[in-house]
Parts: structure tokens; C-alpha cells; sequence
């Protein structure tokens, strides 16, 4: 029964970890007119509308949960993040404040267009990988050996996911310069 419970909750956290990526890569994949609507702000930015401390301060990005620890608590993530998810080189204000160029932010945009099928597939992958293991914890009889080399393919799978996120991060950051990362960092 034990085993059954430590599967239910290895589950539960692989599920809760599938729709954290999926909701990062919507935000990703979301027009910068709609975020920023979304935000409270006009066509290209916004991200600064209705967060603490007013229009201009910098986006804040929270822990983001990632892993669960010995009590099932969650736990942050540590993972590269270069501001805000998102095209946030695309709010006015913020690429004002990091004085960014026209250039970095075209730059950072082929980025974004030449990573992101590349996340949406690995997101998928991992998404595919886990409504397997949902298939193998519903049946009739458990197969211990099954369940277990499904849970490598999903940790594979994540990290798959997380080695590219980390790559795209990489390269957004290798277009500030050291002054911009700064001020960047100076924010979170």
C-alpha cells in the first residue's frame, strides 16, 4: 500500500510539474499585444501594470515549483532565469530601464522564434511520457519494473526540457550586456 501511495504522489508531482512547463510556454507563445493587455499595458509591453511597486519597476518572477521535498512540501526550482518568462524584452519600459536596443530585441525575438518548436516539443515529449505513466498507475496490475522505467523516461524527458529552457535562457543573456545583466539581476 505504501508503494502505491509514494506512486500516487510521484504522480501528482510529475502532474503539477507537466502544467507548470506548459503554462511557462503559453507565456512564450502568447502574442505581446495579449500580454500585455493581459498586464494592464499597451501593445509591446506592459508587464509592469498592477505588479508591487508600481508601473516602472521591474517584473518580479516567484518561485517556481519544480521538485517536492522529504514531506511532500514543494520546494523552488533553481534553474537559469534571465528576467521575467516571457518576451518581457518587448515591455517598453523594461527594455527602457535595461537600455536595451532595437537590435538586442530583434535579435532576442529570432531567438525566441528558433527555440521555442524546440520547447514545445520537448514539452510535449515529457507531456506524452507522463500520460504513459498515468496509463501504467491505473491499470488492473501494477508492474513494479514497468512503472520504474517509466519514471526514467519522464526524468529523461524533464531534463531534456530543462536543458533546452536553459539553452534559450543562454542565449537571451548572451545579448545583454554585463551592465544590463546586472541591473537585471539587481531586480529579482
Amino acid at each position: 500500500m505504501l508503494r502505491r501511495d509514494q506512486i500516487r504522489i510521484r504522480t501528482r508531482r510529475l502532474f503539477l510539474q507537466a502544467a507548470l512547463a506548459l503554462a511557462v510556454l503559453i507565456v512564450l507563445s502568447t502574442p505581446r499585444a495579449a500580454v500585455a493587455q493581459h498586464h494592464g499595458g499597451g501593445p509591446g509591453g506592459g508587464f509592469g501594470g498592477g505588479m508591487p511597486g508600481g508601473a516602472h519597476d521591474f517584473p518580479r518572477s516567484g518561485d517556481v515549483p519544480s521538485d517536492m521535498d522529504r514531506d511532500g512540501n514543494m520546494r523552488p526550482h533553481a534553474s537559469l532565469q534571465v528576467g521575467p518568462p516571457g518576451r518581457w524584452w518587448d515591455d517598453k519600459h523594461f527594455a527602457k530601464q535595461l537600455k536595451l536596443t532595437e537590435d538586442q530585441q530583434r535579435r532576442m525575438d529570432a531567438i525566441f522564434e528558433q527555440e521555442r518548436p524546440v520547447l514545445l516539443n520537448r514539452l510535449d515529449s515529457l507531456q506524452r511520457e507522463e500520460q504513459r505513466m498515468e496509463v501504467l498507475t491505473h491499470s488492473k496490475t501494477l508492474d513494479e519494473s514497468a512503472l520504474f522505467s517509466q519514471i526514467d523516461r519522464i526524468e529523461q524527458a524533464r531534463a531534456d526540457l530543462f536543458k533546452a529552457t536553459t539553452h534559450y535562457q543562454l542565449q537571451i543573456r548572451n545579448e545583454l550586456g554585463a551592465d544590463q545583466v546586472a541591473r537585471l539581476e539587481g531586480q529579482h
